[in-house]
């Protein structure tokens, strides 16, 4: 028998597809024996993650999935005699909004899809007392943005699409912070979240020559010429801080002129960020966290300790500033006082804004004051430059 060019082109597609169907179907049917698989486990307070490598140990069965997305830190107790893994899995992630998918003879544990648009996360942050954390820090780890609750602790965090692979940083000065992973958040769930007070380890004491030696930088004047307002909407007004010397160590603390025409009882963020070496602007964000202040001074300076998230000191300088932060309420104060040594008519605001912060300013030569607009874009006044009365404490290294 002569077979011409053309059928054995044909014979040849014919014995393709089948092949690959045959292969197809061995595959399909194995994934499809994985999930069937009849497994006995039982574990009693154990996390999510153990119980996995348990499984993949005992039964041969390969899992891949992300910690950022799929929180398996969770501790979980669970009985099933003879039950298949589907039914198995099921119960492990019952209410945790996880998806598991059979792929190439793996199981890829993944978020569910959600209506992320209209996401809510509400709840109450309190100390490990139960007694409420006002002005504690909610940040998007990503994008660095965030709210704050109310006085009494309570918040409410609107979540978007682009969210979904994002994790929440809960924090407050003093306290451990804690993360919660987005995508495990129900739609309009309220939680209670508890931080636990830091403990104070001291360092242990080693013998060395090298030494370190304290110096202030910035505009620490005694006394402002008058003082600028500061929106509670996200506005900042920063300081450049210049490095004389390249200057090595670590920024252990940003202290603020607070004056008395603004509410000193506001809470605010800290705010320290490189130079850009191109447009000469606030560059990198050189914090982590998002660092809420909560004043406890009537006016003056008041000073926030950063020395535990070791900042080193940029060689080309740096920024220290300030962002307003609209608080949940805000106690009444009468904005029509003044300090001593500050002019009633020099101050940036009008009287009946009295729950932002006001910082004292001196109007010292060179212009190393920016501000940050409602539209995203840093920029210096034509005509006026407030010099902001703002510095930091450095530990320098001799």
């Amino acid at each position: 028998m002569i077979l011409n060019d053309k059928k054995i082109i044909h014979l040849f597609g014919l014995l393709v597809f089948f092949g690959l169907l045959n292969i197809y179907s061995i595959d399909f049917c194995f994934s499809q024996n994985i999930l069937s698989k009849q497994l006995t486990i039982e574990y009693k307070n154990t996390s999510i993650e153990a119980i996995l490598k348990q499984i993949q140990t005992n039964y041969a069965v390969n899992f891949s999935y992300s910690k950022t997305l799929i929180d398996v830190n969770v501790k979980i107790s669970i009985k099933a005699e003879n039950e298949t893994l589907n039914k198995i899995l099921e119960k492990i992630f019952e209410n945790r909004n996880v998806l598991f998918v059979e792929k190439a003879n793996i199981i890829i544990l993944q978020p569910k899809p959600q209506n992320i648009d209209k996401l809510i996360f509400k709840g109450q942050i309190c100390d490990d007392e139960d007694k409420p954390l006002a002005y504690a820090a909610i940040m998007f780890k990503q994008s660095g943005k965030g709210v704050i609750t109310d006085i009494n602790g309570n918040f409410k965090v609107h979540l978007k699409k682009s969210d979904l692979h994002d994790t929440l940083i809960i924090s407050s000065l003093g306290f451990e912070k804690k993360t919660v992973i987005i995508s495990n958040i129900k739609n309009n769930s309220s939680i209670k979240i508890l931080l636990l007070k830091k403990m104070i380890v001291l360092d242990e004491i080693k013998i060395t020559n090298k030494k370190f030696k304290n110096k202030t930088k910035g505009n620490d004047g005694f006394f402002s010429l008058g003082s600028i307002y500061i929106d509670t909407h996200g506005q900042q007004n920063v300081l450049f801080i210049e490095n004389e010397g390249n200057m090595k160590g670590k920024i252990s603390a940003v202290n603020y002129y607070l004056s008395k025409n603004g509410n000193t009882a506001a809470p605010f963020r800290v705010r320290l960020y490189e130079l850009d070496s191109i447009s000469g602007k606030p560059g990198k964000d050189l914090l982590s966290e998002m660092i809420v202040a909560k004043p406890n001074v009537k006016s003056g300076w008041f000073s926030v300790n950063i020395s535990e998230y070791n900042i080193q000191i940029p060689p080309n300088g740096f920024f220290a500033g300030i962002e307003g932060l609209y608080p949940g309420k805000n106690p009444n104060q009468n904005v029509s006082d003044s300090d001593e040594n500050e002019n009633n008519s020099r101050n940036e605001t009008p009287n009946t804004i009295s729950y932002g912060q006001q910082l004292g300013y001196s109007r010292a030569k060179g212009k190393n004051t920016w501000h940050y607009s409602m539209a995203n874009t840093w920029f210096q006044l034509e005509k006026n430059n407030y010099n902001i009365m703002i510095s930091v404490d450095l530990k320098i290294s001799k």
